[in-house]
């Protein structure tokens, strides 16, 4: 259903109201509500709150709808530089999970800071690439 009514908000929403600006705020709530809960709130948030349609399958729907309608200019990305990039994510995610675990952060959630970031990089570099 989620899928759907993304695909519908789009269809419908032409010029006038564009709804890609929520992909990265629906981004930052999700990782809000995950591993930085303790920062927010001071306390872990229950998993429900970040594991939903709305903060997991939209943001995700939206940037790759976004990527799709621009698919042009992102296949002129030079594949080094997006690949660096990607590498670059790849290597301050680890350290992000590093940083958890000597920190004795241990909850449920997979959601971190890069994790968005680091999935769609890799997404763009395997749509740069063909």
């Amino acid at each position: 259903t989620a899928y759907l009514i993304g695909l519908l908000l789009i269809r419908f929403s032409g010029e006038k109201l564009q709804v890609y600006f929520l992909a990265p705020i629906l981004m930052i709530v999700a990782v809000a509500l995950s591993h930085y809960s303790f920062l927010v709130f001071g306390h872990d948030c229950d998993p429900a709150w970040s594991r939903n349609g709305l903060l997991c399958a939209y943001p995700c729907l939206l940037t790759g709808i976004y990527i799709r309608k621009n698919e042009e200019a992102i296949t002129g990305t030079p594949f080094l530089k997006t690949a660096g990039i990607a590498a670059v994510l790849t290597i301050f995610a680890y350290i992000e999970c590093l940083i958890f675990r000597e920190l004795d952060i241990t909850n449920v959630f997979d959601y971190f800071l890069l994790t968005f970031p680091l999935a769609i990089s890799i997404f763009i570099l395997v749509v740069s690439s063909y």
